[in-house]
């Protein structure tokens, strides 16, 4: 199935990872429903408790610390992320009916428009 020389080998490797990645971006699964906790020793947690992700496994590359803030990072980031997809949603639809209806195509509102929907498409990928 692989080839024996490293070149192919390492072309054939890619091809594969990413035909996997492909499979599974297709997929139908759903994240695990929010909101998430941060629970005690850096872990991620469902709001019954019960660990999704756990921070730790790279003890003396990361401090405690910083294991834990990450864990902290995560449940923040995942907890707001809906709220801020709808405002960023409502500004857009804001921003582009206001220019629209009012003609006002200053550079100042296209940049905050773009990047409005810039942000966006990033949170969606």
């Amino acid at each position: 199935m692989f080839s024996e020389n490293p070149a192919k080998l390492s072309w054939q490797i890619k091809q594969h990872l990413n035909k996997a990645r492909d499979t599974m971006s297709k997929s139908n699964a759903e994240h695990t429903p929010t909101p998430w906790n941060c629970s005690s020793h850096c872990q991620v947690s469902r709001s019954d408790g019960d660990v999704i992700a756990d921070m730790t496994g790279r003890e003396g590359e990361i401090s405690f610390e910083e294991m834990d803030a990450n864990a902290e990072h995560i449940v923040l980031c995942v907890n707001s992320h809906d709220a801020l997809v709808e405002v960023l949603e409502k500004t857009i639809s804001g921003l582009t009916m206001h220019i629209e209806l009012m003609g006002d195509n200053s550079e100042a509102l296209k940049t905050i428009l773009k990047m409005a929907q810039q942000a966006l498409k990033d949170a969606e990928e």
